[in-house]
């Protein structure tokens, strides 16, 4: 899925599908918004922990929402 010329990440588009907003979500996992807002862009990985915090507060499996990864490769 694309949103004006980037993709969109699986959290992301749940987050728009249920109308949710982005600060509330953040203040609800008790994270900084502009943290979240950079593992939702895929600009940012997490920790397991996070994650998985993540993943039970829209209900749906880690493996949904991300792809494990030890290293992830710079973008210029």
């Amino acid at each position: 899925m694309h949103e004006n010329g980037s993709e969109i990440t699986v959290i992301k588009s749940i987050r728009n599908d249920q109308g949710m907003l982005l600060k509330k979500v953040a203040l609800d996992l008790n994270l900084n918004k502009s943290v979240l807002q950079a593992i939702e862009s895929g600009k940012k990985s997490t920790i397991a922990e996070r994650a998985q915090s993540i993943a039970a507060f829209y209900g749906r499996p880690v493996e949904e929402l991300f792809v494990p990864a030890y290293y992830r490769a710079r973008i210029v």
